[in-house]
């Protein structure tokens, strides 16, 4: 299959797009992990200085990067079934099992519980309401 100059400038242009809105989901998920170790921090009353919180989120920071790179989300970062659910999963566990093993951090059933319907909710919210905005989008460019 031959292509034609204009129509491999769309696909590159097409790629770029997507990859930028990679990167856009990916912050806004590792974000949304930080924003999950302050609360925790806080709602336990441990320090909220940026090493503070940084302990308490590079495990399931860590865990996160390597979610995305099993889900494959990385070419479609806005999926909820089945990107968003793996990645969710991988989080909860991957992080669970690092903060384990390579940190003083406990890992109560209670923790557990915890982080998953915390981590279920920001990380299929957020993908849930990227989802809605481009379908939004798509709409009032098509109107």
């Amino acid at each position: 299959m031959t292509h034609t100059p204009g129509r491999r400038a769309s696909h590159d242009a097409d790629k770029r797009a997507r990859t930028g809105s990679a990167s856009a989901a990916f912050a806004a998920d590792a974000g949304l992990v930080v924003i999950f170790a302050v609360v925790g921090n806080r709602s336990h009353e441990s320090g909220l200085s940026p090493w503070e919180i940084l302990s308490t989120a590079w495990p399931f920071l860590a865990a996160l990067a390597l979610a995305w790179l099993i889900s494959g989300s990385p070419r479609s970062p806005h999926r909820l079934w089945p990107h968003g659910v793996v990645v969710v999963a991988c989080t909860v566990l991957i992080g669970m099992l690092l903060r384990l093993l390579l940190t003083d951090g406990g890992v109560q059933t209670s923790f557990v519980v915890v982080a998953t319907l915390s981590l279920g909710v920001l990380l299929m919210g957020r993908r849930a309401i990227s989802k809605l905005l481009a379908g939004r989008a798509e709409r009032m460019s098509t109107s």
